[in-house]
């Protein structure tokens, strides 16, 4: 086995506390920068409002080469309305669609619609 020695004076441990110390102000400083800053705007609002959001729909299916005039709806969903759309006895051959046309009335808002 060797015989290695660790001495740790007085300086030595001074100095590694000085370091230790030195870091912590920095990092404190740089916390502290980064939670009190401010931003202004001039000339500009903020405001809060409504958007008046209308969704409508038009359905259509074709079954057996047959366009069924009776399962074609059409409409607008106002409010927090929800529905169902139920498909029965769909064989190979068959088609249809299923449009959803989202708007927002009277209001300069945007709208931005995604599928899941």
């Amino acid at each position: 086995m060797t015989d290695d020695n660790f001495k740790l004076t007085r300086r030595k441990a001074l100095a590694g506390l000085t370091t230790i110390g030195i870091a912590g102000v920095g990092a404190g400083m740089g916390t502290s920068a980064l939670f009190s800053d401010e931003e202004e705007f001039e000339n500009n609002s903020i405001e809060a409002g409504e958007l008046d959001l209308f969704v409508d729909y038009a359905t259509s299916v074709t079954q057996d080469g047959v366009d069924t005039g009776s399962t074609t709806n059409d409409g607008t969903i106002q409010g927090g309305v929800s529905g169902k759309y139920q498909i029965s006895d769909v064989k190979p051959g068959d088609s249809g669609f299923l449009v959803f046309c989202p708007k927002i009335v009277d209001n300069p808002g945007w709208l931005f619609v995604g599928m899941h």
